[in-house]
């Protein structure tokens, strides 16, 4: 895949991908604004089948308990993504798909601004 990404972000992502196949562990990936970009990125190796596990773009409350596992109460007055909040989302992937690490993201992506202003 020529030009999907730019010369760090294949740096980055060959690096990581060596790191997780030299030490046998596995990651999985929670994400949210960036809409499947990291998957992607860490799929972009060949050879991804032996470290990428899994994961899901979890954008919404919905797909955050359905996908991810993570309790609904957790959600109650929600008034934006906090460092809890992105640790609790992790772990619970992170669990669901039996992986070593997960990464996990979550922010404002609209033009229009977010629940907490």
């Amino acid at each position: 895949m020529t030009g999907f990404l730019n010369a760090d972000q294949e740096s980055l992502a060959l690096e990581i991908s060596s790191l997780l196949i030299g030490r046998g562990e596995t990651v999985a990936v929670a994400e949210a604004t960036t809409g499947g970009l990291i998957s992607a990125a860490l799929l972009w190796v060949a050879g991804a089948s032996r470290y990428y596990v899994g994961g899901g773009v979890v954008y919404t409350l919905k797909s955050r308990t359905g996908l991810a596992g993570v309790p609904a109460e957790q959600y109650v007055n929600y008034q934006g993504t906090t460092p809890e909040i992105i640790a609790s989302l992790a772990e619970s992937m992170r669990q669901r798909l039996g992986t070593t690490w997960c990464i996990a993201e979550s922010g404002l992506a609209g033009p229009t601004g977010g629940r907490a202003g």
